[in-house]
């Protein structure tokens, strides 16, 4: 994505995106996790860790998401109930030339999505990795989950009702 400098601009952005990714429709929920496999058998269960969870919220941010990973070729299939995919540098790079405007705001409890996309490209600049594998998950459907990032994602979201309760 081309660098957005303003927060208009960001605004036009989005509803873009939205009118013209065919399909379009906003995830019910989605988040960042991290994930480690398992270096010793490969059938273990990953251990999957959420950097940041949003639940019918931060549409915009979950707009840039799926668009940063169509300009990597990857095609998200919004008649999914889930769809999983690996955060690359690329992807981390075009989210923060669309968040731009709103980068300088992304401190203490805003812009949390930001936070973790300037996280994460910080580290990617300071090793030259991603210390793991980063994926983005989305949920688009509520029916029966298929994967271990998917499920702990709406456990961690049922998680916290419950505490907000």
């Amino acid at each position: 994505m081309q660098i957005i400098e303003t927060k208009e601009a960001f605004k036009v952005l989005i509803e873009n995106i939205k009118m013209n990714t065919p399909n379009y429709k906003d995830p019910l929920a989605f988040g960042i996790c991290k994930v480690v496999l398992d270096k010793t058998d490969a059938n273990k269960t990953p251990k999957v860790t959420y950097l940041i969870v949003n639940s019918n919220e931060n549409f915009a941010s979950g707009a840039i998401f799926i668009k940063a990973l169509s300009e990597q070729e990857v095609e998200v299939d919004f008649n999914e109930s889930e769809v999983v995919c690996d955060i690359t540098a690329s992807f981390l790079k075009s989210c923060l030339n669309a968040f731009n405007p709103h980068c300088d705001e992304a401190y203490g409890d805003s812009h949390k999505n930001i936070q973790t996309i300037l996280t994460l490209y910080k580290q990617h600049l300071d090793f030259g990795s991603l210390d793991g594998i980063y994926r983005v998950v989305f949920i688009f459907k509520d029916a029966p989950l298929k994967s271990v990032e998917a499920s702990l994602l709406k456990l961690s979201i049922d998680k916290a009702v419950k505490i907000q309760s």
